[in-house]
């Protein structure tokens, strides 16, 4: 190899090698220089998320951390509602969610060493303690039977009956809140009826059931959808507190604990239904949810829909 292609190598390596320095000394002294495919901001180091010292974090790893804070610190809404055998109103609370957008920006543009406060939205509930006592009409936001679409209604309130959850087994409460979802949202038009079985489908481990005790022969043994009686008689007494028509209705073989003798409404899916007609002059609209360990059924009829 001559002398002059030797140099010339020696030459071209000292660039590169002078480049690759230069390279290194640039991404060190500038944090917010991050090269995945593409730039990305990064929270300055020693900042503070309220006390908790959360930097250096690049936009990826900050989005994660934020949605973990919000699963942990937001609390949701929750509605008034009637205490259960009472006619005592317990009042709403309003919730609190945690703005991952806001709280993300005060990071990225925080400054190094400072402590930046969470961003958060109140949350107000749907049913307030003046709504249920008024015959108001009001505004409310939805998600309908098919989970995927929001809709907006103008509503007043019709009934509403709560029973207390006397029996907490986990797998019956999760029976409950999967009845519970299936029951939420559910329109029922004037002069239409309504079939609960229709409405629930068939109680089976695919849909998330679990086993929970179930009277079978007069004992108690555990099947699939323990619990979920338990939404029915809230909601027959619901009806019957505003005067819906009542097509179908079966009483349990034995008494239960959560609503008053000859209250109850047992199911048994393509045996046994609990079926009512809209006898009202408006849509009706279903919602029902736990709140602090009750079941609890509201009917509310509609006036406009967006």
């Amino acid at each position: 190899m001559s002398a002059k292609i030797l140099d010339k190598i020696i030459k071209v390596t000292s660039i590169l090698i002078i480049i690759l320095i230069i390279l290194l000394f640039v991404n060190y002294s500038n944090p917010s220089y991050y090269n995945d495919d593409c730039q990305q901001e990064i929270v300055s180091p020693d900042v503070k998320l309220e006390d908790q010292k959360i930097g250096p974090l690049n936009s990826n790893e900050l989005s994660e951390f934020l949605e973990e804070i919000k699963a942990e610190k937001s609390t949701p809404p929750q509605n008034a509602y009637l205490a259960p055998n009472s006619k005592k109103i317990i009042p709403e609370k309003e919730g609190e969610s945690i703005d991952i957008e806001e709280t993300a920006t005060r990071l990225l543009t925080a400054t190094k060493g400072s402590q930046v406060k969470l961003s958060s939205q109140k949350q107000k509930p749907q049913i307030t303690a003046e709504f249920i006592n008024s015959n108001q009409k009001q505004w409310i936001n939805i998600q309908t039977e098919d989970k995927n679409k929001k809709e907006k209604l103008k509503v007043s309130f019709l009934s509403t009956y709560t029973t207390p959850i006397n029996n907490d087994q986990k797998e019956r409460v999760n029976n409950i809140e999967i009845a519970l979802d299936k029951l939420n949202g559910s329109i029922i038009k004037s002069g239409k009826e309504f079939s609960w079985n229709k409405q629930l489908g068939k109680p089976i481990p695919e849909k998330g059931y679990q086993k929970a005790p179930v009277y079978i022969g007069g004992e108690l043994q555990p099947d699939y959808g323990g619990g979920i009686c338990q939404v029915s008689s809230t909601l027959y007494n619901t009806l019957l507190i505003s005067e819906l028509k009542v097509t179908e209705r079966h009483p349990h073989s034995f008494k239960v604990n959560y609503v008053p003798p000859n209250r109850d409404a047992t199911i048994v899916y393509e045996f046994k239904d609990l079926k009512f007609v809209n006898n009202k002059e408006l849509p009706i609209l279903i919602l029902g949810e736990i709140i602090d360990q009750n079941v609890v059924v509201f009917l509310l009829q509609i006036h406009k829909i967006k």
